[in-house]
């Protein structure tokens, strides 16, 4: 004989609730009328929980990557700082980058964009960098498409900067080391 209990447990009803902070000494929360509701409003409270918490990660990642942010040539670099941004950027490139969410929140991965400039708010390439070693994992436009020479003389400038320390002006501005500016000039010529 199955007893109500087992169901519950099946379905993850007090583990659930426990985890969503809800009253278990509560009889309608420890023994719902509607299992397979109760079950579904529960994971529906777990995922509104953890999106919130997926978007302060993301705003504290946004702010901690800032100080990368890079203009140089018409193109510009900004880091990721939504799962809905990840989102739009995977839908017009065509590519995975919405599965990185997690992996850029949590420092494994950085996720940046390049843009053009010009359109800030287009999606143009798709930049994973690894902090910890300063390389570059993958750069993607769409369809995952290579980079162009452009894209890729923006990269090697960028990452450039970042490996001597990502410094500034007193306005702002990225300070290219002269030895940078010159391996640059020759790439473009």
């Amino acid at each position: 004989m199955v007893h109500i209990r087992h169901l519950q447990q099946a379905a993850g009803g007090p583990c659930l609730s426990k985890d969503c902070g809800r009253d278990l000494a509560d009889p309608q929360v420890r023994w719902p009328r509607n299992l397979v509701d109760a079950h579904d409003s529960v994971l529906k409270l777990k995922a509104r929980k953890k999106s919130q918490i997926l978007r302060k990660k993301f705003r504290d990642r946004r702010k901690s990557l800032a100080r990368y942010i890079f203009e140089s040539d018409g193109l510009i670099i900004v880091p990721a700082g939504s799962q809905a941004e990840l989102q739009k950027e995977a839908d017009s490139l065509h590519h995975c980058v919405w599965t990185y969410g997690e992996k850029h929140c949590s420092g494994e991965s950085s996720i940046f964009f390049i843009r053009r400039a010009a359109e800030p708010d287009v999606p143009y390439y798709t930049l994973e960098l690894d902090e910890n070693k300063c390389e570059v994992r993958q750069n993607r436009g769409d369809h995952n498409c290579g980079k162009t020479t452009k894209v890729q003389t923006f990269e090697n400038l960028w990452i450039g900067w970042v490996r001597d320390g990502a410094k500034r002006d007193k306005d702002g501005a990225p300070v290219l080391s002269r030895h940078r500016k010159k391996k640059v000039e020759v790439q473009i010529a």
